[in-house]
């Protein structure tokens, strides 16, 4: 082997990527930008759980008055009133609510949708209700680790069959859907382009709408169905509790593969090879990924985040298939609706951009 031709192939390499500055910008920029989001994310993501106290005896001390530093980091402590503490369950503003009452041991009230969290708070409870038992009073403190009693559960939503399958599988669903659509279809346009295909049509009188339009139904034809296979054989492969409509679960996945489509032939009009294509994913697919609900919950969040994931397709998209196969939700529900709705608005925006952006070669 010859260090030289090695060495000079190595330089036509080097300068050939100095000339390319999208590639250089891949390499030094989108790494840094998204590993500090990611630490952002992780950091946001260890959010409190907020534990509704209410008590059916004003005599009965809330938990927040046995021993304040005992209670877990974790754990949030707000009082209320029984009323009031079912409606924020039901709005998703609080994990559970501890009913105490001073003929029996305490209740949980769970807002259901979140398996780590209904674990967490059914142990407190279950050790609050141990120290009650036992009559330690306002002066005793929870156990740092020991038994616990089964205490009695109510559910808002879902239920105690629900695992930590059951919790993440709308979530997955919608990104692995969202994303091979997107992949598969920026590709696909981009070699009718290299074809010749796309520039043969733009000479005829057909207009730029009506060929993104034709595209976005033929490549979206083949995502409905695979949204279809995905949605189907996930539900019936890992038996997910379903607690709605599944029908609603098909219109949301079709919804966002089809913005998915819309988006794949924006971005492919900016690329002149399979490799730039690929460079688009770290730009439009992991944000999403990573600020859309699908691996950590957006609670804790600063602001800022939340803001920026409401300018993504895929957060309205997990919130609105996780309310309806977790939390049982319908179309006449805010959270479904206004996702439905997002979704077609975002859809339509991503082919009116690509009609004007369109582009021979």
């Amino acid at each position: 082997m010859s260090p030289r031709k090695v060495r000079l192939i190595a330089l036509r390499v080097i300068r050939q990527l100095r000339r390319d500055r999208r590639t250089v910008a891949m390499i030094f920029v989108v790494p840094t930008v998204m590993v500090v989001l990611l630490g952002f994310v992780l950091r946001a993501g260890e959010g409190k759980l907020t534990l509704l106290i209410a008590a059916d005896d004003p005599a009965v001390q809330p938990i927040a008055t046995l021993a304040a530093a005992d209670l877990p980091s974790a754990i949030q402590i707000e009082s209320t009133e029984r009323g009031a503490g079912y409606q924020r369950l039901r709005d998703g503003d609080a994990e559970g609510m501890l009913l105490l009452r001073p003929d029996g041991d305490p209740r949980l009230v769970l807002e259901g949708t979140r398996v780590p969290a209904t674990e967490a708070l059914t142990r407190f409870a279950g050790q609050v209700a141990l120290l009650l038992r036992t009559g330690a009073g306002a002066g005793g403190s929870l156990p740092a680790a020991g038994p616990s009693l089964e205490i009695e559960r109510e559910f808002i939503r879902a239920g105690p069959e629900l695992d930590l399958v059951d919790g993440i599988a709308p979530a997955f669903i919608t990104f692995f859907a969202y994303f091979f659509v997107f992949l598969l279809t920026s590709v696909a346009f981009l070699r009718e382009r290299q074809q010749g295909t796309l520039e043969r049509l733009m000479i005829t009188p057909i207009r730029r709408l009506e060929i993104i339009s034709g595209y976005m139904l033929g490549f979206g034809f083949f995502a409905l169905l695979q949204a279809f296979v995905v949605v189907t054989v996930t539900i019936l492969a890992l038996e997910i509790h379903m607690y709605g409509n599944l029908i609603w679960v098909f219109l949301a996945v079709a919804l966002v593969t089809l913005g998915a489509v819309n988006l794949g032939i924006l971005c492919s009009t900016f690329a002149r090879n399979e490799l730039q294509v690929v460079q688009f994913i770290p730009l439009v697919i992991v944000p999403q990924a990573l600020l859309s609900g699908t691996f950590l919950p957006l609670g804790g969040m600063p602001d800022w985040i939340i803001w920026f994931s409401r300018a993504m397709p895929m957060t309205y998209a997990v919130e609105a298939v996780k309310a309806v196969m977790v939390g049982g939700d319908g179309v006449s529900d805010l959270v479904v609706w206004r996702g439905m709705l997002a979704l077609v608005a975002f859809a339509i925006f991503f082919i009116l951009v690509s009609a004007r952006t369109l582009r021979r070669a």
